[in-house]
């Protein structure tokens, strides 16, 4: 499960996000993040993989793209779910 925790803004190019792990193993998870233009259309993407402990919660950084503009940036929003990295 990911929760978004505070998008990227010009001071901080990166949305926050925390990683839950609700496996009985330690496992690493990508955590992906839309970062979307007030027009709703997504501007860029990230993702960001992070070792999880069992049962446990990680906080990470999901870096805004560098080629997107981030002064077009209305919002972010985390995919809700985070597979096991391959």
């Amino acid at each position: 499960m990911v929760e978004l925790v505070g998008c990227a803004t010009a001071k901080k190019p990166y949305a926050t996000v925390e990683v839950t792990n609700p496996t009985d193993h330690e496992d690493t998870f990508t955590a992906r993040v839309n970062f979307v233009a007030d027009d709703d259309l997504t501007i860029s993407f990230g993702s960001t993989d992070i070792p999880v402990p069992a049962r446990g919660t990680k906080t990470v950084e999901v870096p805004f793209g560098e080629d997107a503009d981030l002064h077009a940036l209305d919002h972010c929003e985390a995919q809700p779910d985070a597979y096991p990295a391959d």
